[in-house]
């Protein structure tokens, strides 16, 4: 045993990482000190540090209460905790311990739980807490198991978790963790190969809402994240990939009014009957902003995302509806990207008896179904708003597919969405509960829209529909029949949208062109919505720019007029004349050069997807809105007009982005 004072640093697989220490802590080490790390535990007092040599040590350890550092020299590839044949837990922390209680660099494996008499099972296999909140970095959680909790098992607890692994444990409710009345923090984290939990492969929470950061959860089974009983937990900049559920959500399953908050996310190629990604029931209302869906598949409804009861196996007029299952207040999907998910119903979103889901400021690429290639909101209340969904095919229905309840879609543009049924619109297939406004909905085929035979048309206003309002429709004024000037129209290729998953080695969407829907000077949508539309606060249109740019809304997804100051649909000198006045400061030129990329060389498909994922909803300039300059705007924004990005302020990357539209004249 030696005294240390000051920080103990050591270098792990070439990071060096300091441990402050106490200058009265001891630091004592396994085997030379002690022979057992459980050994070293009972020796040591609070503030010391126990360093473990490489090695595995067959044992199980109790932490005690103690305030120590458990650490490893060499980390957890050659140092182990292992309790094969002996039982219980590998680690416990079930004392009352604090954050100042430190797990560091260890293989955790062989667990088999401990006995809760609370929850009359057996609970955490790898490592279990107990009213108490440890700190555990850099360990690898392996081959544990349990009733609840393979990996860990948290019980009226929150610890700090960091660059952890759970990798293939064991369990019926959370494979990696299980979560009880606990909120974690957990931190890049990975989450992997639970095959075998019924739910909750990578985290189940009852009544738990930890938050997760920059963790990934892959080729889990039961959901890789189920949460339920009021649980809402906030997962930001985490990855879902090839994770599955036969029943519910492939990715995330939200039961009995759990909430959580998903932020800048990925869910790709995830499998599950209701909600190949995600699947919302019972009164849940999470809110989804700046995700990205990509190729995942629902079974049954939503490719990406279900809202409904996921034992309704299917849903025809006149089924048995829950109101349980309705709940009174909807998810909420902002800022989002769905591109090529699949379903039997709702290729990107499914909505079977629930009301309130809100999905705005999002693109719809490529998506598939039978019923609805995008959307299907069946005796559901749903609202769409200044989305863009393009290339979305289906057999009955390409686009969007409402039957019963009610819809309200606005600011939204429409083209290149098929349906194979002739009988079915290419953009819409409704009934009686539309109201559609401020669209755009050109180039889809067979036809545009079709109300369903038998029910009072859905009411259109304000909104430029190729072909006309279609028969059986409510014409509400003001819409037109013209060319919307896009800057430049999608196109398939020929052979059409997307990948078709019944050709084999052959990938139809890698010609895909999703185009640029903005609108072109001189375009009959400018200006040309409902003259009553009062944006709500904050809302933007699909590049994060104001709804309302020159005094009038325009039709469709995307606002014309950014960097047209004195909106005359045209960028010139008389706008840059206004440009000092609106300056709010430089950034960089190394900045504003790297902020380029989505102007030179980037694919409008990788833009869209980008700009879609940035979540972006709302202008914050700085201490104080920018200001009008001079009254010269009018009823226009002012000074916005020149946030190209949408970030709040107008510097050197906006100036380099004004430039580029300038027309000299």
């Amino acid at each position: 045993m030696r005294r240390v004072a000051g920080r103990a640093c050591v270098v792990l697989a070439g990071l060096s990482i300091v441990f402050p220490a106490s200058s009265l802590g001891a630091t004592l080490h396994v085997p030379a000190d002690h022979p057992t790390i459980q050994a070293c535990i009972d020796a040591a007092a609070d503030g010391d540090e126990c360093v473990v040599a490489p090695g595995t040590y067959h044992e199980t350890i109790n932490f005690l209460g103690k305030a120590i550092t458990l650490r490893s020299s060499g980390g957890p590839e050659v140092t182990t905790i292992d309790a094969t044949g002996i039982g219980g837990s590998v680690v416990t922390s079930a004392s009352g311990e604090g954050p100042d209680t430190i797990l560091y660099g260890f293989t955790i494996t062989g667990g088999t739980g401990s006995y809760d008499a609370s929850l009359d099972t057996w609970v955490g296999g790898g490592m279990g807490t107990d009213h108490s909140n440890p700190t555990v970095t850099n360990c690898t959680f392996t081959a544990n198991e349990a009733y609840l909790g393979g990996g860990m098992s948290n019980d009226y607890s929150n610890p700090v978790i960091t660059n952890c692994a759970f990798i293939d444990n064991t369990a019926s409710y959370g494979g990696g963790i299980f979560n009880n009345y606990s909120s974690p923090s957990i931190t890049g984290c990975t989450f992997a190969l639970h095959t075998y939990p019924a739910r909750g492969g990578g985290i189940y929470n009852f009544s738990s809402s930890p938050s997760l950061a920059s963790c990934t959860f892959s080729s889990n089974t039961g959901s890789a994240l189920y949460n339920t009983a009021n649980s809402s937990p906030t997962v930001t900049n985490c990855a879902f990939t090839d994770n599955f559920k036969a029943i519910e959500g492939g990715a995330i399953t939200n039961e009995s009014r759990s909430s959580p908050r998903l932020a800048n996310c990925t869910f790709s190629r995830n499998w599950g009957n209701q909600g190949g990604a995600i699947c919302n029931f019972l009164g849940c209302s999470p809110v989804v902003i700046g995700c990205v869906f990509r190729e995942n598949v629902g079974g049954n409804h939503g490719g990406a995302i279900y809202n409904g009861d996921p034992f309704l196996a299917g849903a025809t007029r006149g089924f048995h509806s829950s109101e349980s299952a309705r709940g009174s207040v909807g998810p909420t999907v902002d800022g989002c990207a769905f591109v090529g998910n699949r379903a039997t119903s709702g290729g990107a979103i499914g909505n079977i008896f629930y009301n309130g889901t809100i999905v705005k400021n999002s693109i719809f690429h490529a998506n598939r179904a039978f019923l609805g290639g995008a959307i299907t909101s069946y005796e559901s209340d749903l609202t769409v708003a200044n989305c863009a969904l393009v290339g979305n095919w289906g057999d009955e229905g390409g686009g969007i597919g409402i039957s019963g309840g009610s819809a309200v879609v606005i600011g939204c543009t429409f083209f290149g969405n098929t349906s194979v049924d002739r009988d079915y619109g290419g953009a819409l297939t409704t009934g009686s509960g539309l109201t559609l406004t401020n669209c755009i909905v050109s180039g889809n085929v067979p036809v545009e829209m079709v109300v369903i035979e038998g029910d009072t048309g859905p009411t259109i206003r304000s909104s430029d529909i190729q072909g006309g309002v279609p028969i059986g429709a409510i014409d509400g004024g003001g819409n037109i029949d013209f060319d919307p000037l896009f800057v430049q129209n999608p196109s398939d290729g020929g052979d059409g949208w997307g990948d078709n998953p019944y050709t084999l080695n052959v990938n139809e969407g890698a010609n895909d062109d999703f185009g640029d829907l903005r609108l072109q000077a001189g375009s009959p949508c400018i200006n040309s919505g409902d003259p009553e539309f009062v944006p709500q606060p904050g809302e933007t249109d699909l590049d994060g720019h104001p709804r309302v740019l020159c005094g009038r809304v325009d039709m469709g997804a995307y606002e014309f007029g950014i960097g047209d100051y004195d909106c005359d649909q045209v960028v010139d000198l008389a706008d840059f004349a206004a440009w000092a006045d609106c300056m709010t400061g430089p950034v960089t030129a190394s900045d504003a050069a790297t902020e380029r990329r989505s102007d030179e060389g980037e694919t409008a498909a990788d833009a869209a997807t980008r700009k879609a994922s940035s979540g972006a909803t709302a202008l914050a300039y700085g201490p104080s809105p920018l200001p009008l300059s001079r009254g010269e705007r009018g009823s226009g924004v002012g000074c916005a007009a020149f946030d190209f990005n949408a970030d709040g302020q107008v510097d050197l990357w906006d100036f380099a982005a004004f430039q580029r539209l300038w027309a000299v004249p």
